[in-house]
């Protein structure tokens, strides 16, 4: 797209999530058509349910590729998995109670925590960033979510 510029918007809308983002680039001779669903940040307010263990994209969270969730339980609970993911997807998980426990498993989630106490037992306001390595959802590859970084509210 180079340096141009729009000059004029003439009508400003709030675009539906199944809308698209139409990108003209004449210098490559190549129009881009990218859904908006796809193309912004998302976030969710979820809480686990009994004996939950994972979450599914599509289902309990967006499909966006990065996405603050704010995550909580009615009781202990613990994230084991999240399914249906792609690669170099970003989810940023901020814990709304004191119930969440996310569990450090190599094969699905790693987390930089020391063997001795690997899991990550969220209080309120804490954030976990996750991103997503080798994740396809036209697969069964959920890929492995790696830790970003945390923040541990004091």
């Amino acid at each position: 797209m180079g340096t141009k510029k729009i000059s004029a918007m003439t009508e400003l809308t709030t675009p539906a999530l199944a809308d698209y983002l139409l990108i003209l680039d004449s210098s490559a001779s190549e129009d881009k058509k990218i859904k908006f669903q796809n193309a912004i940040i998302g976030a969710t307010t979820y809480s686990m349910t009994a004996a939950q263990t994972s979450l599914t994209i599509g289902t309990e969270l967006k499909a966006s590729p990065i996405e603050v969730v704010f995550l909580g339980a009615s009781a202990a609970e613990s994230l084991n998995m999240i399914n249906g993911s792609n690669d170099g997807h970003i989810k940023v998980i901020v814990a709304s109670n004191a119930n969440v426990t996310i569990v450090r498993n190599d094969a699905y989630i790693k987390l930089n925590q020391p063997t001795a106490n690997p899991n990550f037992a969220m209080s309120t306001g804490d954030i976990l960033a996750l991103v997503n390595e080798d994740g396809n959802p036209d697969t069964p590859a959920n890929g492995t979510w790696k830790e970003l970084f945390r923040s541990i509210q004091l």
